[in-house]
């Protein structure tokens, strides 16, 4: 009879802190953020462009239609870097709660050499 008591005793504390245990990951929301870059000229959509968050060292590059994606964003205030050669860098405030989507103009930068 003791050991019977024992062995559901620790089943059910086995049980009880593997389940508390679980809850911080199953309670955290996570969302996407994802957007376009562009030229502010042209419209035209920019490939290759840095995006970077740097509060929380996550970053992506832009594909061939000037689209990112981030996933697994935890909710709050980020601040968003824009960075492509040849454009000037942009910085942009952006709060993630909700499933955002975000368009960013850049303007060229020109980058020719002092004459000797």
């Amino acid at each position: 009879m003791n050991n019977a008591i024992r062995y559901i005793f620790g089943f059910w504390l086995y049980f009880g802190f593997s389940t508390i245990a679980s809850l911080p990951l199953a309670a955290q929301t996570t969302f996407k953020l994802s957007g376009m870059v562009c030229d502010s000229t042209t419209r035209s959509p920019l490939e290759m462009v840095a995006v970077v968050m740097p509060e929380i060292n996550r970053w992506c590059l832009t594909n061939d239609k000037g689209y990112f994606e981030i996933n697994a964003l935890p909710p709050g205030e980020y601040e968003l870097e824009f960075q492509l050669l040849g454009y000037q860098q942009q910085r942009m405030s952006v709060g993630v709660g909700d499933e955002s989507f975000i368009t960013a103009f850049l303007s060229e930068n020109s980058l020719k050499l002092n004459e000797v």
